[in-house]
């Protein structure tokens, strides 16, 4: 095992901390009342990270994080490799004393099937203080026979700074490599500085341990997982805002496997900024962080993240959201359309192979062909409407993709309005022409917008609605395009993490959410209560160019109106798998199997995209079945579905939005349990899936079909549908959050993606 320090350092006095100390602590402290400081250098001499150690080691943060990591270490590192090769690099910025890493490295090894020259995981420790980097590679870290082979642990001198450039010119490439780029840069530094000398270095006794080259290296870039370790709760000492800019400097790669391992602080004080769940979120949305697992200590105040950069994610809602638009819900920006279009294109080109694109996975649907056309098909017919201007070539792919097909389950023939499809394959058009002409159209698009951001072209609210339906039409279909591959899941369909997310864990994710306190009682009662639905979105004034505060949407949940909802109880919580497999036992056959279930050598295992899990993993997750089903099973248990406008109530009081965390907008790849109701903070989510609602898709007083779209919702008020709320994981935080949005789906449609909770009436 190597313990060899390598000098990252730039010539740089003030990054080296060899900055006139006198003259930084004085204008420090002539700085106004609540804003003096000192250098933090002062900390980071020998004795001052000694100093240190000796304070944190019994301060409660400190030592909850070392609890944690104590207690999850194996865990952790059994997250961190799952599925991933287990030749990786590890940085640890800021090591300080290594006291609590080491629990982290003394499980490394179990990783590794035998020794091997090189080792396949390199360790490097970063701190700026040379000799306590010494002391601790050298005293503190676990040694013994079983490191050997297996995990080569090396020293970094220098800051952050000059730890992230090194690793961006490829610096943990390997020893050769770390050698050659530290050199590299120290060169480059000296020449853009003139300097002819570099600077002194503090004295020690292991002047043979650094580590220097002559010469200059390309700049590879690192290949093999990089996990980088960020410890002691130190990002809460970042002013806001730098938090995120530090976050979104880390080298961390989209779909190489890379991580990032930070502790945050939840509890409330004085000293460094906190973190509660819902700030964590939004912290990592905005810098495009995924989490994998959460750690906390026994009473919630600490946890320990584990994070991947993802390679598509949602942008956090925010007003104003653009300079077209003052509210997240007017019209969308060009950037939205992008972000959309990654989801799609990761669903429609990764996970669905080529051979597959003929097949009909729902057998109440179109091939999976279809969907690809029928995207920038219905994108370039409006804009053709909108701008007068001739449809992209080959014109007909409107006569062919224009409008897919939702038939009647019972009777198939029974159909709205559609596209006449080819009945042979030979007669569809190829996939590349498709892709071709999706290109196209999307240029159009780009077009449109350089024109309104350039004034050449005015918008009004007309331009803005065919933008709005666009973007949402896409949003719907990227969530129903998860529908056929999960039916795939493991005999076609290519999972998620071929595409560069990370595959669960599901061993660990179930430990956590069976830990997971129940709610302490299964109702709450709510009403009476006047409600307010809709908003006013009149089409009729659509040449108005007072678009900026104007929120659209469809034509379902204009306008505004109010209901009185009468007092009843409502589960906290969906029904889970769990309890509908209990209940479905019992009906011995009579109640239908749910299509995510199948059975395996007498075994339910839940469908998902990664293929199916057993029904322990998923036995918390809200179970998705048709309205019928669910129905029975509500009546069973001595109570109904919701209505349409109690459901949403429960959702005005305890639902959060997606920024606080919840499940939608592929925050993660499958349901998750729900979580409102919990101990302490009775706001949660509901898993990531619609909800039924006995209330019948039908017209109400003051609905007005779209002109745009005149059949989007009219054409299904044929009884067979009920209004579903919510949003399953696989939807946009645009419409999931929208709090006017309401879907449909018809009653004994076997593939909706649809739960239910249980309401009670209230005895007189």
């Amino acid at each position: 095992m190597s313990s060899r320090i390598i000098d990252i350092r730039l010539n740089d006095k003030t990054s080296n901390g060899e900055a006139d100390l006198r003259e930084e602590i004085a204008k420090g402290l002539s700085r106004p009342l609540n804003q003096k400081s000192l250098p933090t250098v002062l900390q980071y001499d020998e004795e001052g990270l000694r100093t240190y150690d000796e304070i944190t080691t019994d301060a409660d943060e400190y030592s909850a994080e070392e609890k944690i990591l104590k207690c999850h270490a194996h865990d952790i590192v059994q997250v961190m490799y799952n599925q991933r090769p287990v030749e990786s690099v590890i940085l640890e910025l800021g090591a300080g004393a290594l006291r609590k890493t080491s629990h982290l490295l003394s499980e490394l090894p179990k990783m590794v099937p035998e020794q091997t020259d090189p080792a396949p995981i390199s360790y490097y420790a970063l701190d700026i203080e040379r000799r306590e980097l010494e002391r601790t590679l050298d005293d503190a870290l676990p040694t013994g026979p079983e490191m050997q082979g297996k995990v080569d642990i090396r020293g970094l001198w220098g800051t952050f700074e000059d730890g992230l450039r090194f690793a961006a010119e490829g610096g943990l490439r390997g020893r050769e490599a770390a050698v050659a780029v530290a050199a590299a840069l120290r060169s480059r530094s000296l020449s853009s500085d003139g300097a002819t000398t570099q600077p002194s270095s503090p004295s020690s006794s292991k002047q043979d341990s650094i580590e220097t080259a002559p010469s200059t290296p390309d700049a590879p870039t690192l290949e093999l997982p990089l996990h980088i370790v960020y410890l002691g709760f130190s990002l809460g000492n970042f002013p806001r805002g730098k938090d995120v800019e530090f976050l979104k400097a880390l080298p961390l790669r989209a779909g190489k496997g890379d991580t990032l391992l930070i502790g945050l602080d939840h509890c409330t004080g004085e000293v460094a900024h906190k973190y509660t769940e819902a700030a964590a979120h939004r912290l990592f949305t905005e810098v495009n962080l995924r989490p994998l697992r959460c750690w906390t200590d026994a009473y919630s105040s600490f946890s320990l993240w584990l994070l991947e950069r993802p390679p598509f994610n949602f942008r956090l809602l925010r007003a104003p959201a653009s300079t077209l638009s003052n509210t997240p819900f007017g019209v969308p920006t060009l950037e939205e359309f992008r972000e959309l279009r990654a989801a799609w294109n990761f669903i429609t080109r990764k996970m669905i192979p080529d051979w597959m694109l003929f097949e009909k996975p729902i057998d109440l649907r179109h091939i999976c062909l279809f969907y690809t056309g029928h995207i920038p098909t219905f994108l370039d017919i409006h804009l053709s409407n909108l701008l007068d201007e001739p449809n992209t070539e080959p014109k007909c792919f409107k006569d062919i993709f224009e409008r897919g097909i939702d038939p009647n389950v019972d009777d198939p023939t029974q159909c709205h309005p559609h596209s006449e499809v080819p009945e042979k394959e030979e007669d569809w058009p190829s996939h590349a022409t498709i892709l071709g002409f999706q290109k196209r159209v999307d240029a159009r698009l780009e077009n449109l917008y350089a024109e309104l951001e350039s004034g050449s072209r005015p918008l009004t609210r007309r331009v803005a609605r065919v933008l709005f339906m666009a973007l949402e039409h896409e949003a719907w279909h990227t969530e129903a395009s998860i529908l056929s591959p999960i039916y795939r899941a493991g005999t076609g369909t290519i999972p998620p993490s071929v595409g560069g997310f990370a595959t669960p864990c599901w061993e660990s994710l179930a430990k956590a959410w069976d830990a997971r306190p129940a709610p302490v009682s299964a109702t709450v009662t709510l009403g009476p209560a006047t409600l307010e639905l809709g908003h006013d979105d009149f089409e009729a004034d659509d040449a108005s160019l007072d678009v900026r505060d104007h929120e659209f949407g469809w034509d379902n949940e204009h306008p505004r109106r109010k209901v009185d909802v009468g007092e009843f109880h409502v589960e906290w919580r969906p029904v889970t798998n769990g309890q509908f497999y209990e209940f479905w036992k019992a009906s011995e056959g009579k109640i239908p199997i749910p299509k995510l279930w199948v059975m395996d050598n007498g075994n339910v295992m839940v469908r998902t995209l990664f293929g199916p899990v057993p029904m322990k993993i998923a036995r918390l997750w809200p179970v998705i079945a048709d309205y019928n089903s669910l129905s029975q099973y509500a009546t069973v248990h001595g109570g109904r579905l919701p209505t349409e406008f109690e459901l949403r109530l429960f959702y005005d009081k305890f639902e959060i939005s997606y920024e606080e965390g919840r499940n939608v907008g592929f925050r993660n790849w499958h349901p998750v349990p729900a979580t409102t109701g919990g101990q302490g903070n009775e706001r949660g989510h509901n898993g990531g899936v619609w909800e039924w609602t006995s209330t019948v898709w039908d017209k109400y007083d003051g609905f007005e079909a779209s002109s745009l779209y005149p059949g989007f919702s009219a054409d299904f008020f044929d009884t067979y549908h009920n209004v579903v709320l919510g949003a399953s994981y696989a939807q946009t935080p645009r419409i999931a959050d929208r709090r006017t949005v309401r879907c449909w789906f018809q009653r004994n449609y076997p593939y909706a993606w649809v739960g239910a909770r249980v309401v009670y009436d209230v005895e007189k």
